[in-house]
């Protein structure tokens, strides 16, 4: 269509298909009355704002290596899926006045946190403080409009536990994490005695590339995994 208007001059329709994800209003649920959980969690699997996400996340070492003259071939491998139902994210949306502190530990997580909130129309309290895990993880909540109180001098979970220090101790604390993400950090806070309710607000799946998509990779001189 691109090349159509642009050689023939034609004007050229384009029938954008989209899918609602959200209900028609605050009392009409995502899904029961007149569609599966199954079919929205497909749709949510094509949905390009997460799909392009992923590019754009890597953008950043793309553009330092094409400043340097390199010619750069991205292969995506892995994509992130939002968890748009579990009984702990309705319990901790339904409760976030009970935590002492809110921990979020990447850009993803951050994306399906404010996501659910928005859903649940949960917010998080004055008193609570909210941690991040690295400045772009910082960066990403502030575009987002959740409030940052904390980001350690490094992104690690350890570093986490050791600026929170020893008011941590019998402190109520959400970790908006993966699906089997490394267990480090809620270990780290129960170790110094905080009560943690570690919940999955997202999933990390494989993606496989198309044959064509991995051929463009050959030959490649370096191969980065990040």
């Amino acid at each position: 269509a691109v090349t159509r208007a642009r050689t023939q001059k034609h004007p050229t329709l384009l029938e954008v298909r989209t899918y609602r994800f959200m209900g028609h209003s605050m009392s009409d649920p995502i899904h029961g009355h007149y569609r599966t959980r199954e079919e929205v969690e497909e749709h949510r699997k094509r949905d390009p704002l997460l799909v392009w996400g992923e590019r754009l996340k890597a953008e950043g070492l793309i553009d330092a290596l094409e400043g340097m003259g390199v010619t750069v071939v991205a292969l995506p491998l892995i994509a992130t899926e939002p968890i748009t139902a579990s009984a702990d994210i309705s319990d901790a949306c339904a409760h976030l006045d009970r935590y002492d502190v809110v921990i979020v530990t990447s850009v993803n997580g951050v994306d399906c946190l404010v996501e659910r909130f928005a859903e649940y129309g949960a917010v998080i309290p004055e008193g609570t403080r909210v941690c991040a895990v690295g400045d772009t993880t910082a960066r990403a909540a502030s575009r987002l409009g959740l409030r940052i109180d904390m980001v350690p001098t490094r992104a690690s979970g350890a570093a986490i536990v050791e600026a929170l220090g020893p008011s941590i101790s019998g402190a109520r604390v959400l970790c908006a994490r993966a699906r089997d993400a490394r267990p480090e950090l809620p270990q780290g806070l129960r170790s110094a005695g905080a009560h943690v309710d570690d919940v999955a607000f997202y999933v990390t799946v494989d993606v496989t590339p198309s044959p064509d998509d991995v051929d463009a990779t050959f030959p490649a001189d370096v191969v980065v995994l990040t």
